[in-house]
């Protein structure tokens, strides 16, 4: 497996492909709530015949990360700046067929290696209480619950944090 920084069109296209995956894998674990889930990626960047990654997502703010075995774009995941102190893990997606393994914890691993690089205190991120894997995968790697830091906060996510300072 390797994981790459996105930064051609092809490694573009090829997570948008992945980020459309995601956002179908949200749909069916949420269909009793597809109004929300269209309304919060309404207007993606991955969406389109022309994907761009946003600035939000791109160095020295960001970065998009895509894992490849054997040439074949199998996840993704990206990271953002929110304050000087800590970064949140954003989005992060593996295909069915390579579900458990291990791309999803190499690439958690890459975001908390970039924000040990970058000096941030902490890895934050906000998963769905549906989303039981995922979940695991984040207290296995050290992540604990804590408060929302949004003003209003998802009603159906909780929030993690993982220390690095």
């Amino acid at each position: 497996m390797k994981i790459l920084e996105v930064r051609s069109q092809r490694e573009i296209d090829d997570a948008a492909t992945l980020m459309r995956g995601l956002y179908e894998a949200v749909r069916s674990l949420n269909r009793d709530d597809l109004q929300r889930i269209e309304e919060y990626y309404r207007g993606s960047w991955f969406f389109g015949s022309s994907p761009k990654i946003p600035t939000e997502y791109r160095p020295p703010q960001g970065d998009v990360f895509i894992a490849y075995l054997s040439d074949r774009p199998v996840g993704t995941v990206a990271v953002r700046r929110m304050d000087r102190d800590h970064c949140e893990l954003k989005s992060m997606f593996v295909t069915k067929d390579c579900r458990g393994s291990g791309v999803a914890p190499a690439l958690c691993k890459r975001v908390i290696g970039l924000a040990k690089e970058q000096g941030y205190r902490s890895v934050r991120l906000m998963t769905g209480e549906r989303q039981v894997p995922a979940r695991r995968l984040y207290e296995k790697l050290g992540f604990k619950m804590v408060a929302s830091w949004e003003t209003n906060p998802h009603e159906a996510h909780d929030y993690f944090e993982l220390s690095i300072a």
